[in-house]
């Protein structure tokens, strides 16, 4: 009698393996009917449960009357006026999106990083536009795909792609591509399941998605899957005859640890640092995208096709910043491409910003309606207010331009900030400029948060 409850356990977690199924699994197809009913549901209402179990649908970040916080976050993002600077030579150039697997902004020299470390990404950035002040909303993968694709900023202590119910109700770049007449794709050269990424992925209805299992056996891979090179060598290759315009998108994989990528000793940097082995994993996976880059240039699609390369969160560098610090947050943003106008190559936007500011941003250029993105700021409006979220453990961090320079790691000397700490009710960090200014970022960031947390609970 005793074991039948165990082996039902062990049936609805998919068996004993050290991660328990997730809806990703079992998701096979754009037709999600066919999704959910491939879903065990018994195991994933109980994951719901558990992943939900500190707030049980009750909003822990509430600081302010409700209706007053949204009031202060609609000022946040109130503009003086509605346009946007047209960079791109057309409205409906291809887009290939490059996911950078764990990218710090300490990495790029331009972002006050390293020198030597991604000299292809120093090549490429006086062709392109570079956000000098962009901030990952998160730490974890799953957390950049819905800051990415969603506009949706990452939550403390939870995250939405585990949460089908939840995710269900955001918006999706990929499905407002393909109703303005896009073929889409998404190409990883790991297991998606990882994150739930891949039910996330399913459900947004792209036209193709292919991981590594789809890559042949004899594909160099390491633990993780296929080195970012031959990601690049697939891409290429699917994109020769992709209907145009066309939605690629991509995430790599190689700067993830164990950093196995296949480089010789000659080509390792000398670096004395615990995270060697991590600015070494940058250091060829720049060096393959600038490969991948120069390849594209000699496709037929190159000269209409806009190339946006973001990272997916950032990762611990040789500075050795907390976590919970902004600069450790800061991430390498860009966009690049023949598709740029000439007068905007080598344009730096000094914007503060953060990846889910990518959907609004993309939409005003190619005039399709971004307001479901109601978190996603135009960044080439200059009206637009420059700032930043990001999430902390159980918490948040806020990032507002500062009107006199302040010290700082690289860019971040031009700005004011707070990182707080929810459960002890301080700050892990803060610089500002007054007391009346260190007042305003409080109430903007707890605001902030405070709406947020309401709409994923109330999804």
């Amino acid at each position: 009698v005793v074991i039948v409850p165990v082996l039902l356990v062990i049936g609805l977690r998919g068996g004993l393996q050290q991660i328990p199924i997730q809806q990703s699994d079992a998701y096979f197809s754009k037709h999600n009917i066919l999704n959910l009913a491939a879903v065990n549901s018994g195991w994933n209402l109980g994951q719901s449960i558990w992943d939900n179990k500190k707030n049980m649908g009750v909003n822990p970040y509430i600081y302010y009357p409700q209706e007053e916080a949204k009031k202060t976050v609609e000022a946040i993002y109130r503009t003086e006026k509605d346009t946007t600077i047209y960079i791109l030579k057309n409205k409906r150039p291809n887009i290939v999106m490059v996911i950078l697997e764990s990218w710090s902004a300490d990495m790029v020299r331009s972002l006050g990083g390293y020198d030597s470390i991604t000299p292809g990404m120093e090549t490429i950035i006086p062709e392109g536009v570079l956000f000098e002040n962009a901030y990952a909303s998160g730490s974890l993968s799953d957390q950049g795909m819905a800051a990415i694709f969603s506009a949706f900023p990452a939550q403390p202590t939870v995250s939405i792609i585990f949460q089908p119910g939840k995710y269900v109700k955001l918006p999706c770049i990929n499905t407002e591509l393909r109703q303005a007449g896009y073929s889409t794709s998404f190409l990883f050269g790991g297991q998606l399941s990882y994150g739930n990424i891949k039910a996330y992925m399913y459900y947004n209805q792209f036209d193709r998605i292919l991981e590594g299992s789809d890559f042949a056996d004899d594909v160099p891979t390491g633990r993780l899957g296929v080195h970012d090179e031959y990601l690049y060598e697939r891409q290429l290759n699917e994109l020769k005859n992709e209907k145009q315009p066309f939605f690629a998108a991509m995430f790599t994989l190689s700067s993830h640890n164990p950093y196995d990528m296949p480089m010789e000793k000659k080509d390792r940097l000398p670096f004395d640092s615990d995270e060697a082995d991590y600015a070494n994993s940058v250091h060829y996976a720049d060096a393959k995208l600038f490969d991948f880059l120069q390849n594209a240039k000699k496709e037929k699609w190159f000269d209409n096709t806009l190339f946006i390369i973001v990272a997916d969160h950032s990762h611990r560098s040789p500075k050795h910043w907390s976590m919970n610090q902004p600069e450790y947050r800061r991430i390498p943003m860009l966009l690049w491409g023949n598709v740029i106008k000439d007068e905007f190559k080598g344009y730096r936007n000094k914007k503060i910003c953060s990846q889910v500011d990518i959907a609004a941003t993309l939409f005003n250029q190619l005039e399709i309606p971004a307001s479901r993105f109601e978190w996603s700021k135009n960044l080439f409006n200059p009206h637009t207010p420059g700032f930043a979220y990001f999430e902390t453990t159980d918490g948040f961090g806020w990032v507002s331009p500062s009107p006199i320079s302040l010290p700082g790691g690289g860019a971040i000397s031009g700005c004011q900030y707070l990182v707080y700490s929810h459960p002890m009710s301080r700050y892990y960090f803060e610089q500002t400029i007054s007391d009346e200014e260190k007042k305003r970022l409080e109430k903007e960031g707890k605001s902030f948060l405070q709406v947020m947390f309401q709409e994923y609970t109330d999804y």
